[in-house]
């Protein structure tokens, strides 16, 4: 009889070790998952930061050497007042390309 309990025992514990196997395989296949879709995440805000920033600078820089080229007074306040929008929007890559259309038809830096 102690025997029989003893084996149904051993019977009944090693299909539970076969479940939490199974759950601890799957919950790591979806640990994976999750870290590779935030690791994704993470790197296209990095790149979109990039962009951002050298959209900016390149709307700078395009801003001053307008300002330098401008023969009158009202060109070079324009080209200033243009260049504190391009600052205002420094996070924003598309406005800053919407302000650079809209102020001197430069389609894409």
């Amino acid at each position: 009889m102690v025997l029989g309990a003893m084996l149904v025992c051993y019977l009944l514990g090693k299909g539970a070790q076969r479940k939490l196997r199974l759950n601890r395989d799957l919950a790591t296949a979806q640990w994976e998952k999750e870290r590779k879709q935030i690791e994704d995440s993470y790197q296209k805000e990095i790149d979109k930061r990039e962009k951002a920033r050298k959209t900016y600078d390149k709307a700078l820089e395009a801003a001053e050497t307008k300002k330098a080229a401008a023969s009158s007074e009202l060109e070079k306040q324009k080209a200033e007042e243009v260049k504190k929008l391009i600052k205002k929007a420094k996070s924003d890559p598309d406005e800053v390309d919407r302000i650079l259309k809209e102020q001197f038809n430069i389609e894409e830096i």
